[in-house]
């Protein structure tokens, strides 16, 4: 009963934050979630505490996550580590000596065995910067046939990869893709020979099963050569793609789904569009402007009809945005302080989440002590109300700065239209070159990974 009001508690604070940190989080394939079965979840794991956040907005509940066991070795972690419900388990790399994980997995296998048991594990075993996937450990494999003996029936593994617009930056964009999930049941049988154990001691089934995860994550994970491909194929593609969508956004689904195709393209061709993509920027950079103000369509009407909205909008919910912004902005310069202290990129997402769900409620609690609300009503009301006031201050701090920009950039089209014929014609330039990368790269199927070069893995 506790457990379950936690976890409830859990996943509000868990999409509360990230509607703070991300303008948006996407979801491919939620239709292959799953019903009613126990699940397995396992995912790449490039932005720390933020990974796990996503993976409970996607599936709308609290796994039982497996972490690395050092993380206990911090006593302030602890008490969150506990709030959590994470279970530890020891990687060998930590543990001089034999490895024993026998009560965290056995802990699982209790989850797994019932109908809707849900556990998340991040199979490459660290988070890191790269974007590619690292190689898979044996210990998702090992879990599930574990939990399958131990009675975990209709047991399926579900393969999550999550890409980020990028990791470092506030309010950027994210991306969950469901996988086809793996049926252990209907697997097993090719799995196990016969008259061989089905469980995690066959060390042949675990490490056929671990390559089948593998398999099946990698094509759903980002895959390229290093941050630096990874930025310049995703921004190439969002221009490409919005020359589709007009005035409309890119949805970062089918972003990623161009810049993963363009990676596989020869070398030569992904040399041609890095060119034509880095004359393009200086053009953009010569003018002030950004890629959507050079969309067909963008006009002085167009102009006028966004003022319009967005002065009504922030008139209609100043009152609101006031009071948020006075009682988040505080704890809001907290989490970027001790964000900015911390060296290593992959470690920033964490310090933030962590960071966030400690300052935040505080503030609400000490600003409900403040108000001198003893009410039950009154005080849930108010403790609803504060963070709703927090996203309505920082939308329309967004629209006020995208109002700013869009004017500045339609004073740069009206000044220097001279130069605009040139621009548009380096533009058509990318956008050509994406179009001939993307039809030089072979197709990445939807249930299989090729290789780097495009081969079978």
């Amino acid at each position: 009963m506790v457990r379950g009001t936690l976890d409830r508690l859990l996943v509000g604070l868990a999409l509360l934050v990230l509607r703070g940190f991300y303008r948006c989080v996407e979801v491919e394939g939620r239709e292959r979630l799953p019903r009613g079965r126990p699940t397995l979840i396992v995912a790449n794991h490039f932005n720390g505490l933020a990974d796990a956040a996503i993976l409970v907005h996607v599936f709308g509940r609290v796994p039982r996550f497996l972490a690395k066991a050092t993380l206990w070795e911090r006593r302030w972690a602890r008490p969150f580590l506990a709030l959590a419900g994470l279970l530890p388990v020891q990687r060998r790399q930590d543990a001089p000596g034999t490895v024993d994980n026998r009560q965290a997995f056995a802990r699982s296998y209790e989850v797994l065995s019932r109908r809707r048991g849900l556990v998340a594990i991040f199979p490459e075993g660290v988070t890191h910067d790269a974007p590619a996937l690292a190689p898979i450990r044996t210990g998702a494999a090992r879990l599930a046939l574990g939990a399958r003996a131990w009675g975990a029936e209709g047991l399926a593994i579900v393969p999550v990869g999550m890409a980020f617009d990028d990791k470092l930056a506030l309010r950027s964009r994210a991306l969950a893709r469901v996988g086809w999930p793996l049926d252990l049941d209907e697997e097993i049988d090719a799995l196990v020979r016969p008259g061989e154990p089905a469980d995690e001691t066959n060390r042949a089934a675990v490490q056929h099963l671990t390559q089948e995860i593998e398999r099946r994550l990698r094509a759903v994970s980002p895959d390229y050569r290093d941050i630096r491909e990874a930025r310049v194929l995703s921004r190439a593609a969002e221009i490409a793609e919005r020359s589709e969508h007009r005035r409309g956004g890119v949805p970062m689904v089918e972003q990623e789904a161009l810049a993963q195709r363009l990676a596989y393209a020869p070398r030569e061709v992904i040399d041609e569009l890095t060119d034509a993509l880095a004359r393009y920027h200086l053009d953009l950079e010569l003018l002030g402007l950004r890629d959507h103000q050079l969309v067909p369509g963008y006009t002085a009407g167009q102009l006028l009809v966004g003022f319009l909205k967005t002065a009504a909008l922030v008139a209609l919910m100043a009152p609101f945005a006031v009071v948020g912004a006075a009682v988040h902005l505080l704890p809001y310069w907290l989490v970027v302080a001790t964000s900015r202290a911390v060296r290593k990129p992959v470690m920033k997402a964490t310090t933030r989440f962590l960071v966030a769900v400690a300052v935040f409620p505080l503030t609400w609690l000490t600003v409900l002590w403040l108000s001198g609300q003893r009410g039950l009503a009154a005080s849930v009301l108010l403790l609803v109300g504060l963070p709703a006031t927090g996203i309505i201050a920082v939308a329309c701090f967004e629209r006020l700065v995208r109002a700013r920009r869009a004017w500045r950039g339609w004073q740069a089209l009206r000044d220097r239209r001279a130069l605009l014929d040139d621009i548009l014609a380096n533009r058509e330039r990318l956008v050509t070159a994406v179009r001939t990368a993307a039809e030089a790269a072979p197709a990445r199927p939807a249930a299989t990974a090729p290789d780097r070069r495009g081969g079978a893995s």
